[in-house]
């Protein structure tokens, strides 16, 4: 596929195969300005019990999607917004006042 003919024969059998599965199916990680961010949040220690170790992954990965989603592209969730809101106008406000 990518023109290396030679090295095709040299390739363990059933590494077409998955290569042509990781190909169509396959996802890109991120990658670009902050992406390591994603990596970092994740290295917590989890619990045995499978349950607990569920819930744990779960609370980990939505506090990484809401904190990847902030500082990697800027969005915010609406309570994010509206203490960022509020501060702001504290401040014009106190900055106005002779």
């Amino acid at each position: 596929m990518f023109g290396y003919p030679e090295i095709v024969r040299l390739a363990p059998k059933g590494w077409e195969e998955t290569f042509r599965i990781a190909i169509n199916t396959g996802r890109p990680e991120p990658f670009g300005r902050n992406s390591n961010l994603a990596y970092d949040m994740m290295a917590d220690r989890l619990p045995f019990d499978p349950a607990q170790r569920r819930a744990v992954l779960q609370q980990i990965l939505d506090r990484a999607v809401d904190r990847a989603k902030a500082e990697m592209i800027g969005i915010l969730t609406p309570e994010q917004r509206r203490l960022r809101r509020a501060v702001a106008s504290a401040v014009i406000a106190l900055c106005r006042q002779p």
